[in-house]
Protein backbone atom coordinates (compact mmCIF):
# COMPACT_ATOMS: atom_id res chain seq x y z
CA UNK A 1 0.00 0.00 0.00
CA UNK A 2 2.75 2.52 0.53
CA UNK A 3 4.47 1.64 -2.53
CA UNK A 4 1.45 2.70 -4.16
CA UNK A 5 1.14 6.32 -2.41
CA UNK A 6 4.54 6.71 -3.35
CA UNK A 7 4.35 5.85 -7.12
CA UNK A 8 1.16 8.06 -7.43
CA UNK A 9 2.97 10.97 -5.96
CA UNK A 10 5.99 10.37 -7.77
CA UNK A 11 3.38 10.12 -10.82
CA UNK A 12 1.83 13.79 -9.98
CA UNK A 13 5.17 15.24 -9.16
CA UNK A 14 6.47 14.33 -12.35
CA UNK A 15 3.44 15.67 -13.81
CA UNK A 16 3.51 18.95 -12.07
CA UNK A 17 7.49 19.39 -13.05
CA UNK A 18 6.25 19.29 -16.88
CA UNK A 19 3.60 21.56 -16.05
CA UNK A 20 5.88 24.61 -15.31
CA UNK A 21 8.56 23.28 -17.38
CA UNK A 22 5.85 25.01 -19.78
CA UNK A 23 5.35 27.91 -18.29
CA UNK A 24 7.05 31.05 -20.04
CA UNK A 25 9.18 33.00 -17.70
CA UNK A 26 11.49 34.93 -19.44
CA UNK A 27 14.11 32.57 -20.68
CA UNK A 28 13.90 30.33 -23.76
CA UNK A 29 12.90 26.80 -23.07
CA UNK A 30 12.24 24.28 -25.57
CA UNK A 31 9.08 22.97 -23.88
CA UNK A 32 7.07 25.76 -24.15
CA UNK A 33 6.44 24.76 -27.22
CA UNK A 34 5.43 21.39 -26.33
CA UNK A 35 1.68 21.74 -26.54
CA UNK A 36 1.88 23.68 -30.29
CA UNK A 37 0.24 21.44 -33.38
CA UNK A 38 0.59 22.03 -36.80
CA UNK A 39 -1.36 20.46 -39.61
CA UNK A 40 1.29 18.92 -41.56
CA UNK A 41 0.01 17.26 -44.33
CA UNK A 42 -3.52 16.67 -43.45
CA UNK A 43 -2.66 15.29 -40.27
CA UNK A 44 -1.91 17.42 -36.84
CA UNK A 45 1.27 16.89 -35.13
CA UNK A 46 3.52 17.88 -32.72
CA UNK A 47 5.80 20.64 -33.46
CA UNK A 48 8.66 18.61 -32.47
CA UNK A 49 7.67 15.86 -34.44
CA UNK A 50 8.24 17.95 -37.34
CA UNK A 51 10.60 19.90 -36.52
CA UNK A 52 14.13 20.96 -34.62
CA UNK A 53 13.64 22.96 -31.51
CA UNK A 54 16.86 24.46 -29.98
CA UNK A 55 17.59 27.77 -27.95
CA UNK A 56 19.79 30.18 -30.01
CA UNK A 57 20.79 32.15 -27.06
CA UNK A 58 18.98 33.11 -23.35
CA UNK A 59 16.08 34.43 -24.86
CA UNK A 60 15.57 33.10 -28.44
CA UNK A 61 13.91 30.10 -29.44
CA UNK A 62 14.60 28.39 -33.46
CA UNK A 63 12.59 25.97 -35.22
CA UNK A 64 14.40 24.13 -37.89
CA UNK A 65 11.66 21.83 -39.88
CA UNK A 66 12.81 19.40 -41.46
CA UNK A 67 10.86 19.98 -44.41
CA UNK A 68 11.34 23.57 -45.14
CA UNK A 69 8.46 24.04 -46.99
CA UNK A 70 5.96 24.12 -43.95
CA UNK A 71 7.74 27.18 -42.16
CA UNK A 72 4.86 28.85 -42.88
CA UNK A 73 2.42 26.53 -40.99
CA UNK A 74 4.58 26.42 -38.38
CA UNK A 75 4.68 30.33 -37.61
CA UNK A 76 1.56 30.44 -38.06
CA UNK A 77 0.41 27.47 -35.53
CA UNK A 78 2.99 29.51 -32.81
CA UNK A 79 1.08 32.13 -33.12
CA UNK A 80 -2.34 30.38 -33.11
CA UNK A 81 -1.34 28.62 -29.70
CA UNK A 82 -2.27 31.43 -28.04
CA UNK A 83 0.97 31.42 -26.04
CA UNK A 84 2.11 34.96 -26.33
CA UNK A 85 4.63 34.61 -28.42
CA UNK A 86 5.63 36.66 -32.34
CA UNK A 87 7.57 33.96 -34.53
CA UNK A 88 9.55 35.61 -37.15
CA UNK A 89 10.40 33.18 -40.22
CA UNK A 90 13.82 33.33 -41.70
CA UNK A 91 14.90 31.61 -45.13
CA UNK A 92 14.59 27.81 -43.19
CA UNK A 93 14.11 28.24 -39.99
CA UNK A 94 11.47 30.02 -37.45
CA UNK A 95 12.97 32.33 -34.83
CA UNK A 96 10.87 32.96 -31.21
CA UNK A 97 12.11 35.66 -29.74
CA UNK A 98 10.88 35.50 -26.04
CA UNK A 99 9.77 38.73 -23.86
CA UNK A 100 11.31 39.59 -20.79
CA UNK A 101 9.08 39.10 -18.03
CA UNK A 102 7.30 41.93 -16.33
CA UNK A 103 5.76 42.35 -13.14
CA UNK A 104 2.27 42.42 -13.98
CA UNK A 105 3.46 38.96 -15.78
CA UNK A 106 5.10 37.24 -12.66
CA UNK A 107 1.64 37.82 -10.66
CA UNK A 108 -0.25 36.06 -13.67
CA UNK A 109 2.35 33.04 -13.23
CA UNK A 110 1.95 32.92 -9.42
CA UNK A 111 -1.89 32.85 -9.95
CA UNK A 112 -1.22 29.97 -12.67
CA UNK A 113 1.65 28.36 -10.54
CA UNK A 114 -0.88 28.33 -7.36
CA UNK A 115 -3.44 26.92 -9.78
CA UNK A 116 -1.27 24.05 -10.71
Amino acid sequence: MLDKAKEGIKKAMDHLAQEFSQLQLGTANPAILDGVRIDNYGSMQQLNTVASISTLDAQTLTVSPWDKTIIHEIAKAITDSNIGLNPQTMADSVLISIPAITEERRKDMAKIVKRL
